[in-house]
């Protein structure tokens, strides 16, 4: 077995290959070949390393909760379900812009350590973050690693990821862990008018929260100020899921 560093090698990253190496290890067997670029096959890049942040942490309910409401393989843990649910929400999310690759890439990591293995996804968890090529190695083999994985593949920039992302901020709202105006104000950045029709009426909404601070000239207000406003959100997520929009 090989554990050797690529270009780039520093005595230092060594432990960081060997625990990387134990855990895929311990959800079965694979092979180690990834982490030599003399030994790895031609299909594979040639400079992939072991990330340097592969231990497992906690991350934060904007980041990837676990709420994409599709389906995962009934024998899978539940916290490699989890893993997997932050993966897909994670993708979807980078296909709009919403997150950058190096948080998909940490979100397959998680799954490696939670027990999920495939060829892909161990390439995919081994792209070094190596700014400004992320996006290219992630355009290469996120597609195979979701599709090993029977996960959804959403291309970058489609009508398809906006809708499925919307969807995503949408159980968000409604689960309370966001607000309405955070909603709105994620369409209006990253779907915007150019984008699929379905996010128009949470833009214009965003356009009404303006329009109160305006006449409070920007400064703090009442929670009732922006009542019916927030209604109007929640509504608008509940259609957005095909839920009863009345109360």
């Amino acid at each position: 077995m090989h554990l050797v560093a690529g270009r780039g090698f520093e005595p230092l990253k060594l432990s960081r290959q060997i625990y990387m190496a134990s855990v895929i290890l311990s959800s079965g067997p694979c092979d180690l070949a990834i982490f030599s670029p003399w030994h790895a096959p031609a299909t594979r890049p040639p400079t992939i390393c072991p990330r340097p942040r592969i231990c497992p942490r906690a991350h934060g309910p904007a980041e990837y909760a676990n709420d994409s409401g599709k389906p995962v393989a009934d024998h899978v843990p539940v916290v490699g379900q989890d893993a997997l649910a932050r993966l897909q929400d994670a993708a979807v999310f980078w296909s709009v812009g919403s997150v950058t690759a190096d948080q998909v890439i940490d979100a397959a990591c998680d799954c490696l350590t939670a027990g999920i293995d495939s060829p892909t996804l161990q390439i995919l968890a081994g792209i070094s973050p190596v700014k400004g090529e992320e996006n290219d190695e992630l355009r290469r083999w996120l597609e195979g690693a979701m599709s090993e994985l029977s996960l959804v593949y959403y291309g970058e920039g489609s009508r398809e990821s906006e809708e499925e992302a919307l969807r995503i901020m949408a159980r968000r709202l409604l689960a309370q862990t966001i607000a309405p105006r955070d909603l709105t104000s994620w369409a209006y950045r990253f779907i915007s008018h150019d984008g699929t029709p379905l996010a128009a009426e949470l833009i214009a909404l965003d356009n009404a929260y303006d329009l109160v601070a305006a006449i409070h000239d920007w400064q703090p207000h009442t929670s009732t100020a922006t009542r019916d406003i927030d209604a109007g959100v929640v509504g608008e997520a509940r259609r957005l899921l095909g839920h009863p929009t009345t109360a």
